[in-house]
This record gives structure tokens, C-alpha cells and sequence, in this order.
């Protein structure tokens, strides 16, 4: 597994990306949020390793998708 989506980076999302780290994944973690300034603290704290304005995208391009954002 290379490149992870996160759909999500709140915290759920931003726990899941940290404890990829943790646990010694070296591959890429994409991060998406519909609030740019989540996504934004994600990063900046290592959460993921890069924003994406289009999840669709990142998750087609992903080997794995982590959904974690609210349920309406």
C-alpha cells in the first residue's frame, strides 16, 4: 500500500493519518476536507502529507479511502 485518502481530516481523520505514522507508513496520506482551514491544521501538524481540492480524485488514485466525516 503506497497512498492513502483521508476524506475527513477532523479529528477522526487526522488520529487515523497520525497513527499511520506511528505505526511506520512510509507512503503518501492525502487529506480532504470541505473546510480548507481543517485541512490546513492536518497538515501542518502531520497528519497527512498534502491537500487535495478534488476527493474523488485522491480516492481513485488510492489504495486505500478512510471515510471520516460526519454523517448527515
Amino acid at each position: 500500500m503506497d497512498r492513502v485518502a483521508i476524506i475527513g481530516t477532523g479529528l477522526i481523520g487526522a488520529s487515523v493519518g497520525l497513527a499511520l505514522r506511528a505505526r511506520g507508513f512510509g507512503g503518501v496520506v492525502v487529506g480532504w476536507d470541505k473546510d480548507p482551514a481543517q485541512a490546513a491544521v492536518s497538515l501542518s501538524r502531520g497528519a497527512i502529507d498534502e491537500v487535495t481540492g478534488d476527493p474523488m480524485t485522491a480516492a481513485a488514485r488510492s489504495d486505500l479511502i478512510v471515510l471520516a466525516g460526519p454523517v448527515f
